[in-house]
């Protein structure tokens, strides 16, 4: 379409110098190789030829959370580097648009939106009532706060040491969906964590005392002291049902449980012996690994 306002003929030859030239997009070596095929970037499995289940407790709920909704033949592929991903996080995961002809790369935050699309969600999440709906924000943060303290803080011996700012602990209370969507990251201790938390050390003496210390002294005998009274809370809670909160189908939480029991268990660290305890733990994880696994082929 022609513009209204006529352009002076000097202006347009000068334009003339510029022509404006358009160019396909430039596909990174990362989307050429996409399949056509939902795909998830994951983290590498612990041991890829049994399972394609992600080491990655970020990546594996996601791939709990996508199953458990009745997904399956979903790739997976994790020959790429972490910062392959959007930000530089993953899993990610690379799907193909019939209506663009084209691949979309969507974050974690964009994976809940694209399930949605492929298999509807009811109001409640899959749970029972609104109150099993509340109550599982209790334990979204109970996993993600003292059980998550006893995973990512696997020292060689039970003694105390230091915590800095840029090494996970726990993360507040946040809606269910974002409890999955973000990952665990440094917060202030709530009140439920403070309690094992000890005093700073003393300053070095001598010349090296010119050095403040630094981080928050954990007690790591405390950190486990929770996570074996986390563990009891579980297997209490879940006695012999089907799902967490007695829950028809499964729900994200479900999700969020089997990511950190798949986690625990695949481990060689003494934290595994506290789940082994609790027989009702076990067989639950083991029938949702047989939902779960089958879901995902490799790339």
């Amino acid at each position: 379409m022609a513009s209204l306002v006529p352009i002076p003929p000097p202006l347009k030859a000068f334009f003339a110098h510029f022509p404006l030239h358009t160019h396909p997009a430039i596909q990174t070596r990362e989307r050429q190789n996409c399949s056509k095929s939902p795909t998830l970037w994951i983290h590498p499995p612990f041991d890829p030829s049994s399972n394609f289940l992600s080491s990655d407790i970020e990546c594996l709920k996601w791939q709990a959370y996508i199953a458990l909704r009745g997904l399956s033949n979903i790739s997976v592929r994790w020959d790429l580097p972490p910062d392959a991903g959007i930000d530089g996080h993953l899993p990610n995961l690379c799907t193909y648009s019939e209506s663009t002809a084209d691949y979309e790369l969507l974050d974690r935050k964009m994976i809940p939106s694209w399930v949605d699309t492929q298999v509807p969600a009811d109001g409640l999440d899959g749970f029972n009532n609104e109150e099993a709906k509340l109550e599982s924000e209790a334990w979204i943060s109970l996993l993600e706060g003292t059980v998550h303290a006893a995973v990512v803080r696997r020292p060689r011996s039970v003694s105390q040491y230091a915590l800095t700012p840029s090494q996970t602990l726990a993360q507040p209370p946040k809606p269910l969906l974002s409890r999955l969507i973000s990952p665990p990251s440094f917060q202030p201790p709530t009140h439920s964590l403070s309690i094992i938390f000890a005093q700073p050390p003393a300053p070095f003496s001598g010349l090296s005392s010119i050095l403040p210390p630094s981080g928050t002294q954990v007690d790591v005998s405390g950190v486990y002291a929770e996570y074996k009274n986390a563990t009891i809370a579980l297997s209490d809670r879940l006695e012999e049902d089907k799902w967490f909160l007695g829950s028809s189908k499964p729900t994200a939480l479900d999700a969020l449980v089997f990511a950190y029991l798949h986690s625990i268990l695949s481990s060689s660290h003494q934290i595994r012996l506290e789940v082994t305890r609790h027989a009702n733990l076990v067989s639950w994880h083991r029938r949702a690994f047989h939902i779960i696994q089958p879901c995902f082929v490799a790339h």
